[in-house]
């Protein structure tokens, strides 16, 4: 009797493993998806992002609506988030192709520090986006931030792991099939207990305390 059950559990396991894989690559395939008109990029990471806060919490939904909702939901943010972020390394492309000048010189110093300040909001911008409500792409900035100032390690590690996972799809375009879902998860673990602190800044609140569930 025992020996049956010791069976059915191994096979649960089994099962819940594939089903979780199955997950995270069918999310992983509707952000692509969601990221080819590239203006959608922002909001469809972000919606990545919230379906991988759904799974650590829990609160697992039918993914194709819980990825549609999240998308919905962080439209006009996440575009703010995709602008903030590739303005800068636009800019520093363009000025790189430049013959060498002054002014280029000067613009490339300007590029060069918005690269630099864009890191917070990189790293941690869509990750706090799904666990808080930011009012403002400002106020998203400003969290970012204050997580980066006090996680300086682990942001630093947070933004190797991207370079890391942009070299490999650079090097074999599959890699981000593989590597989508487990990276925004490892972003989302690593951070998660810094959001708390963030969160109770003026105009954030959690999720949970957003829908009256914490």
């Amino acid at each position: 009797m025992s020996g049956g059950d010791g069976g059915a559990g191994r096979w649960a396991v089994v099962l819940e493993a594939l089903t979780s894989f199955w997950r995270a690559v069918g999310v992983t395939v509707m952000w692509l998806i969601a990221c080819l008109p590239v203006v959608t990029a922002g909001a469809a990471t972000m919606a990545l992002f919230g379906v991988v806060r759904d799974t650590v919490l829990q609160r697992e939904q039918p993914v194709v609506r819980s990825y549609l909702t999240h998308l919905r939901d962080n439209a006009r943010l996440g575009t703010g988030w995709l602008v903030f972020t590739l303005v800068p390394v636009v800019a520093l492309v363009l000025m790189w192709r430049q013959p060498a000048a002054a002014w280029t010189d000067a613009l490339a110093v300007i590029s060069g520090l918005g690269l630099v300040a864009m890191v917070p909001l990189l790293v941690h911008g869509c990750t706090l986006a799904v666990h808080t409500r930011q009012p403002s792409l400002r106020a998203l900035y400003r969290s970012s931030v204050m997580l980066a100032v006090a996680s300086p390690g682990p942001t630093l590690i947070g933004l190797v792991v991207m370079a890391a996972t942009a070299v490999a799809t650079a090097v074999w375009p599959g890699a981000i099939v593989v590597l989508g879902y487990p990276v925004a998860r490892a972003l989302f673990s690593g951070f998660r207990r810094g959001f708390d602190a963030v969160a109770a800044g003026p105009g954030t609140v959690r999720e949970e305390q957003a829908h009256g569930l914490g």
